[in-house]
C-alpha cells in the first residue's frame, strides 16, 4: 500500500468532508518523517514508502479514530435555550406582555418571520464560517455603507419621498417598506464586529486602527447612543485581549498604544456627547418628552408584584421590555427569563475557551459580547441601575430585524462549535 492509497483508506472512513483536507497534510508530513528516518537509517529508498506505511498501522481503524475526532459537534444546549426564548417571546405576545405599537401587526406575520429567520439560521449553521474571513474589508464596506444610506436617508427623507410617489394613495406606517423603519446601525454593528475579526487574524495595524476608531465614531453618531459604541469598542477589546494572550511574540509596546487608542477614543466619544448637548446618562427622547420618565421607573419598580400584574400606563416600547414583562407577569415568573439569559451567556463564554480554531475563537468573542452586553445593559436599565439607552433585548423585543440579526450570529457561533474540535490550514 502506498502513501495516496492509505491516505485515502483512512478519509473514506471521515464522514465529514471538510476534515480531510488538514487530516491529508497531517498524514503525509508523518509519513514523510518516517521515510526520512528510514533512509537515514539505510533503507532503500524503493522500500521506505511501503514501510512507513504499514508503521502508521491499520488505516481503517485510525480514520474511525480520527472521525470520532473531528465529528462535528452540535450544541444543544445553546439550542434548547435559544429555542426556549423564542417560545418565551411567542407566549409573551399571545399574553400581551409585550405592547404591539406597530400599526397592521398580527402574531401569524411574527411567527412566519421568526420561522424564516430560522431556516436562514438554519442555512448559516451548516455554511463553513470560515470562508467569511477573507471578506473582511467587503464586510467593513457593506457596514460603513449601511450607516452612510441611512444618514442620508434621515437627512433628505428621500425613502419616504420615493415611496409617496409611488404609492401615494397607500402612504401609512402600516404600509411602509421594513427599510424604511429598520434600525441599520444595528446591523452595521454585527458586521463590524464579523469584520475586525478578520483583521485581527490579518494583523495590519492600519487597517486595525481605521476599523476601531472610525466604526466606532460612526456608530455613535448614527445611533445617538454611547452605549451602543462602548459595546462596538469592548467586543474590539476582547476580541483584541484573546489574540494577545495567544501571542507569545506580542510586544508590550502594542498593548500599551491601543490602550491609549481606546481611552483616546473614549475621551472623544464623551467630548462629542457635550458638544451636541446630547445627554451621557439618558437618551434625549426620555429626557424631552417624559420628564417624569425616572419618578415613574422607580415608583412601578417599587410596587411590582411577585406574581402577576402590576399597573403599567407609561412604559409601553421595546427598551422598556423587560419592565413591561415585570409588570405584566410579576418578578419570580420574570426571574426565570433571566436565569435563561444568564445560562446562555455562560455557556457561550465556556464554548468560546473550547475552540482549537484561532479565528472562529476571536469571532465567537466579539458575537457573545455582542449578546451578552445587550442583555445586560437591557435588564439593569430597566431595573434603573444603568442608564435608558436604546439597546433592545435579545430574541425577545419587537422588531423583525433585531431577531434576524441576533439568529445569524447565533447560527455563525453554532457553526463555529459545530467544527470546535478541527483545526483548519
Amino acid at each position: 500500500m502506498n502513501t495516496n492509497e492509505f491516505i485515502k483508506s483512512v478519509c473514506n472512513e471521515i464522514k465529514y468532508k471538510p476534515a480531510t483536507v488538514p487530516i491529508t497534510e497531517e498524514l503525509k508530513a508523518h509519513i514523510e518523517d518516517i521515510k526520512e528516518d528510514k533512509i537515514s537509517a539505510g533503507i532503500s529508498k524503493e522500500d521506505v514508502e511501503e514501510i512507513a506505511v504499514k508503521e502508521m498501522g491499520n488505516p481503517k481503524e485510525i480514520g474511525k479514530k480520527l472521525n470520532k475526532i473531528h465529528k462535528p459537534k452540535l450544541e444543544w444546549r445553546i439550542l434548547i435555550l435559544t429555542f426556549s426564548l423564542i417560545l418565551i417571546k411567542i407566549f409573551l405576545y399571545f399574553k400581551e406582555c409585550i405592547n404591539h405599537y406597530s400599526s397592521g401587526y398580527t402574531m401569524s406575520k411574527e411567527i412566519v418571520f421568526i420561522i424564516i429567520s430560522l431556516l436562514l439560521g438554519l442555512i448559516i449553521y451548516f455554511f463553513d464560517y470560515k470562508k467569511i474571513q477573507k471578506f473582511s474589508n467587503h464586510i467593513f464596506i457593506l457596514a460603513t455603507g449601511l450607516l452612510i444610506f441611512q444618514w442620508i436617508d434621515k437627512k433628505f427623507d428621500i425613502c419616504n419621498t420615493i415611496w409617496k410617489t409611488i404609492h401615494p394613495l397607500m402612504y401609512s406606517e402600516k404600509y411602509l417598506p421594513p427599510i424604511l423603519n429598520m434600525k441599520l446601525w444595528y446591523v452595521s454593528i454585527f458586521l463590524y464586529i464579523v469584520s475586525f475579526a478578520g483583521a485581527l487574524v490579518d494583523g495590519k495595524k492600519v487597517k486595525l486602527i481605521t476599523m476601531y476608531s472610525l466604526s466606532a465614531l460612526l456608530i455613535f453618531f448614527q445611533s445617538e447612543s454611547i452605549i451602543n459604541s462602548a459595546i462596538l469598542i469592548t467586543s474590539y477589546l476582547l476580541m483584541y485581549t484573546f489574540k494577545n494572550i495567544n501571542n507569545k511574540y506580542m510586544k508590550t509596546t502594542n498593548v500599551i498604544f491601543f490602550s491609549f487608542l481606546s481611552l483616546f477614543i473614549s475621551i472623544c466619544a464623551i467630548s462629542l456627547l457635550g458638544y451636541f448637548n446630547i445627554s451621557f446618562l439618558a437618551e434625549k427622547v426620555y429626557n424631552n418628552d417624559f420628564p417624569e420618565y425616572h419618578v415613574e421607573k422607580e415608583n412601578l419598580l417599587n410596587n411590582l408584584k411577585l406574581f402577576g400584574e402590576t399597573k403599567n400606563t407609561f412604559f409601553k416600547n421595546t427598551n422598556s421590555l423587560f419592565l413591561q414583562i415585570l409588570s405584566k407577569i410579576g418578578i419570580i415568573p420574570s426571574s426565570i427569563l433571566v436565569c435563561i439569559i444568564l445560562l446562555i451567556s455562560i455557556i457561550l463564554i465556556l464554548d468560546s475557551l473550547k475552540l482549537k480554531d484561532f479565528y472562529g475563537s476571536i469571532l465567537m468573542i466579539g458575537l457573545n459580547t455582542l449578546y451578552i452586553a445587550q442583555s445586560i445593559i437591557h435588564i439593569l436599565m430597566n431595573l434603573n441601575i444603568l442608564p435608558t439607552s436604546d439597546i433592545n433585548l435579545p430574541f425577545i423585543s419587537e422588531g423583525n430585524l433585531f431577531f434576524l440579526v441576533n439568529v445569524i450570529a447565533f447560527a455563525i457561533i453554532m457553526s463555529i462549535y459545530r467544527r470546535k474540535n478541527i483545526i483548519f490550514t
